[in-house]
């Protein structure tokens, strides 16, 4: 699966880019983006501190205005009290982008509002044990262009995930930026 989600995304990236695009979010535009998480929470309600690193990088490429095809990958690192845990997940993404007032001339300063979907493989170890599972998320936000190819962004998002026997989900809301290769 691994293998072939990365054959898939990498002929995605290289049939695009031959097309060139007339704006950020044109038809043979590539967007790379991604998070870098760091916490360390302790107190008199935790026995010691636990400290949580994540790493989530994300590639896409518009097969058509609008449209984003993608696919992500979730690191994930816990530690506390002498234990530890690391989860891991990857999948496909669907996103589409609606274009703002001044889509296509002047870029910077242009807003782009979007929906999107993904899904993911997951996994965990830790502790002696280890468990898999899949996940959902569905998300909406903004992209405004700070200059030709660099978007701050903000989303709110929804995920559903099942590991093993046990369910969760996440309402969330967050910021960073995207990169777009298009001129």
């Amino acid at each position: 699966m691994y293998k072939l989600m990365i054959i898939v995304v990498s002929v995605l990236l290289a049939s695009t880019v031959a097309f060139g695009a007339n704006s950020p979010i044109s038809k043979g535009s590539l967007k790379i983006d991604g998070s870098v998480g760091f916490s360390s929470t302790g107190g008199d309600y935790y026995h010691s501190r636990v400290t949580v690193f994540s790493l989530e990088p994300s590639v896409g490429a518009f097969v058509a205005d609008g449209l984003l095809i993608g696919g992500s990958v979730a690191l994930t690192s816990a530690s506390g009290g002498g234990e530890s845990i690391t989860a891991w997940g990857m999948g496909p993404s669907l996103a589409y982008y609606f274009k703002g007032g001044n889509a296509t001339r002047d870029i910077k300063g242009s807003v782009y509002p979007f929906v999107g979907a993904s899904f993911m493989v997951t996994g965990a170890s830790g502790g002696g044990s280890s468990a898999s599972g899949t996940g959902f998320a569905f998300a909406g936000g903004i992209k405004y262009m700070i200059t030709q190819t660099v978007a701050l962004n903000t989303a709110a998002s929804y995920s559903i995930s099942t590991m093993e026997s046990l369910s969760t989900n996440v309402f969330g809301i967050s910021a960073g930026f995207s990169f777009f290769i298009w001129e």
